[in-house]
């Protein structure tokens, strides 16, 4: 689920980084995307995902949307440090196609945008903190979840491949490692039983604020030309999460896997310019 942000990112991304102002300022293009993931955290199930999409690139010196940013909006920024806003991105459910939720009230799209603090920590190194504000949404309502916190640190290398690989040059490889933890009331989102919902083989329960899940990930994309090629995937371990005595707490580990292909059809003559920084 919260490998959804690596979807959004492709989504919104059609170009391979290379050095700051050698790219378009935009680019506008096509795309298909196969996804697979997880009905919710912990569940044994998952959903299958594939589609086109358009793509949309701005490497504006506030606002970027990029495969090497992500989509944020810049707030203050130094040579070592950067606070930023982000978010995750969590996908809805009907109950009626997960065997643990049957009879159970249907997942909302569960949106959490919020501030990030990023920190350099050497060549292609960076830690990062977040925290996050859940907004649940139907197509009747809007309610806030709970909240969220993260911790990682990512490790990002961009490079020309020494031999041509099916005329494929400039690839980017990305690891990433960390926590998260949610509020009370966004882990009874996903793990709490109300009473009236109940039964034999499922429990009433109610829910604890604490950990979620630690994550390990790993994103390859390769460019050729205008085409552009991702591949990535994603390991969540609930080992730690505060709810394993839920009785919709399924599986202790998840895998997600991602796949996509980019076609940049235009672009803008303006170039990028390097993201300010203040002293």
């Amino acid at each position: 689920m919260i490998f959804l942000r690596v979807l959004l990112i492709v989504t919104l991304s059609a170009g391979i980084a290379r050095a700051d102002g050698e790219k378009p300022k935009w680019e506008v293009g096509v795309g298909f995307g196969f996804l697979r993931f997880e009905h919710y955290p912990a569940s044994n199930q998952y959903m299958d995902l594939a589609f086109p999409f358009p793509t949309f690139v701005y490497r504006g010196d506030v606002l970027r949307a990029d495969d090497r940013e992500g989509a944020k909006i810049f707030l203050l920024t130094s040579s070592d440090w950067t606070l930023q806003l982000g978010g995750l991105l969590f996908p809805p459910l009907s109950a009626s196609a997960n065997s643990a939720r049957i009879g159970m009230d249907d997942l909302p799209v569960v949106v959490a945008p919020g501030p990030q603090l990023q920190r350099a920590l050497g060549k292609n190194w960076w830690a990062k903190i977040g925290a996050y504000q859940a907004l649940g949404a139907t197509f009747t309502s809007l309610r806030t979840t709970g909240a969220l916190a993260e911790a990682s640190v990512t490790y990002q290398n961009e490079y020309e491949l020494g031999t041509s690989f099916f005329g494929f040059r400039e690839a980017t490889t990305t690891f990433s490692g960390g926590v998260m933890g949610a509020s009370q009331e966004l882990h009874e989102l996903y793990y709490g039983v109300p009473v009236a919902q109940a039964t034999a083989p499922r429990p009433q329960y109610r829910a604890e604020a604490g950990l979620l899940a630690t994550q390990l990930s790993f994103f390859q994309s390769v460019k050729r030309g205008d085409l552009a090629v991702y591949l990535g995937a994603r390991v969540s371990d609930y080992g730690v999460s505060a709810n394993r005595a839920s009785p919709l707490f399924i599986a202790n580990q998840n895998v997600s896997v991602l796949f996509g292909l980019t076609y940049s059809l235009f672009k803008s003559e303006a170039r990028e310019l390097p993201i300010p920084t203040s002293p």
